[in-house]
């Protein structure tokens, strides 16, 4: 029987926050490392003037008033006025209040319009789901066709999650999945799975590597993989156990995330454009407010279609970024005249990226200081960076000089022609065909887990606010907690048999 899965990965990336699928044909008895992983172009919906996303397709619903499907917009098509428009979707799944996205306009409104249309974060992301599934379906069908009607084959789905998922976010994504899937000839109870997403990429760029560079990294090497996305940046660090006859790795050090992926240079770069041309305003008609606005459309996309990625090449130091719009608005340091373009200096640019660079170097030295505490540094070879924001020439050109002030003569490894963007999506669909348990043997303990108990009371390391008499033993006792996992342990992947 033919194993097919289909990998839906929600990540945000540049632009618009943006979603992706992959997919493969699984035969059983070949060689799970060689198969061929494509990626869903969505031509169908764009036509050939396809963007170069890496296969992506912007995370976005628009609605009407009534909650009715035939008046919801997504994706590229094109969301008339007056629609509610939900964005960042993705971050609600998290519990708002310690999502850390509290102060986004953007996360905030589309809560305000979950309120408002009776839907909850789950529900939201369910209905994103199933269009995109259905716009998949018929994409993969133009390649693979009557894929969909064939009788015996097996039909999987795998969706990534950030690294620094909460346990809560992490049911809610399931539960999203499962109500997508359901009635959709997928076996949602066996066959649909959840990965994080710095594994899946380290999955497909070091068996795209062990294919073309044989001599990327050998056993024992680590490597360290940092996944910039649009929201969440996270890293995580293997081993390399074995390379033959496929990828084994051992994690080392367990994943780390942060709220600092591209989205928050947008909202750094927010106040900076309000300072040149005012105040963002609602669109009311007026004249003067609609030609402000547009410009500020104008050159936001610009900021992201370019200025994240290109900022911070070669000679950007004595080059300013220009942004040209029309129609002109009036300048808001002179009235009397009008302005049709805004320029940005290397140091105002700077002043955007560096500090959120700085909090992506943070998580990749916690991983290289923890480490140098298990001895392993100089088993370091590679740090990986993949994702959307990884394509910020900033940004790699700030991790290479850190990587450079710390002594170290670790490579930094930059995928070309989009890989980056589709690692994770790719690496999914890889980790299945492959078997997830197969490739990692060990992981580090995410949790403590352990049990209360009541102690007899020690004077010399329980503090006698805590003392109290035990009702049966008359004697002096402690309730406190033995642990059966810590989170240094390192614990080996387990499947449950049922017999």
């Amino acid at each position: 029987m033919g194993l097919w899965p289909l990998h839906l990965h929600r990540d945000f990336l540049f632009f618009e926050r943006h979603s992706g699928v992959s997919y493969a044909l699984i035969y059983p008895g070949n060689n799970p490392e060689n198969v061929k992983v494509k990626q869903v172009n969505w031509l169908s919906m764009i036509g050939d003037a396809t963007p170069n996303l890496g296969g992506k397709i912007p995370s976005i619903i628009g609605m009407e008033k009534t909650n009715d499907t035939s008046n919801v917009y997504w994706g590229f098509q094109k969301i008339p006025s007056g629609c509610d428009v939900f964005q960042w979707m993705k971050i609600l799944l998290e519990p708002f209040d310690i999502s850390g996205y509290q102060d986004s306009s953007h996360v905030q409104t589309t809560k305000n319009f979950l309120d408002k249309h009776g839907l909850t974060a789950v529900e939201l992301v369910s209905k994103y789901l199933r269009l995109i599934w259905n716009a998949a379906k018929v994409e993969i069908d133009a390649y693979e066709p009557q894929i969909f009607e064939t009788a015996g084959i097996e039909k999987t789905v795998v969706l990534s999650v950030p690294a620094g998922w909460s346990e809560k976010a992490t049911q809610n994504t399931y539960a999203a999945a499962a109500a997508a899937f359901r009635g959709q000839g997928i076996d949602y109870k066996k066959n649909l799975k959840l990965i994080n997403e710095p594994a899946a990429a380290a999955i497909h760029v070091l068996t795209q590597e062990k294919k073309d560079n044989p001599d990327f990294v050998k056993e024992e090497d680590c490597v360290i993989v940092c996944d910039a996305g649009g929201g969440t940046v996270d890293v995580v660090t293997f081993q390399v156990a074995n390379i033959s006859p496929h990828l084994v790795l051992e994690e080392k050090v367990a994943p780390k995330g942060g709220l600092c992926g591209s989205i928050y240079l947008d909202k750094a770069f927010e106040p900076v454009l309000s300072s040149m041309i005012g105040q963002r305003k609602p669109r009311n008609g007026n004249k003067l407010v609609d030609n402000l606005e547009n410009a500020r459309d104008v050159v936001t996309n610009q900021f992201n279609r370019e200025v994240k990625t290109q900022f911070g090449g070669e000679h950007s130091k004595s080059r300013v970024f220009t942004t040209s719009f029309y129609p002109a608005i009036k300048d808001p340091q002179n009235p009397e005249t009008e302005i049709s373009e805004l320029r940005f200096s290397f140091e105002t640019l700077r002043a955007i990226f560096e500090p959120i660079c700085h909090k992506i170097w943070f998580l990749i030295n916690s991983q290289i200081e923890k480490l140098e505490e298990l001895n392993l540094l100089h088993k370091l070879k590679v740090v990986v960076l993949v994702g959307g924001f990884g394509n910020s020439q900033y940004l790699r050109q700030f991790l290479k000089e850190q990587l450079a002030r710390r002594g170290s003569s670790v490579q930094l490894k930059m995928l070309a022609n989009g890989e980056g963007i589709a690692s994770v999506a790719k690496g999914a669909v890889l980790a299945e065909a492959i078997g997830i348990t197969r490739i990692f043997n060990v992981f580090v303990a995410r949790h403590n887990i352990g049990v209360e108990a009541c102690r007899t009371y020690d004077p010399r390391i329980h503090s006698t606010r805590y003392r109290f008499v035990h009702g049966i033993t008359g004697e002096d006792s402690v309730n406190t907690v033995v642990w059966f996992v810590e989170m240094v342990f390192v614990l080996k992947p387990f499947v449950f048999k049922s017999t």
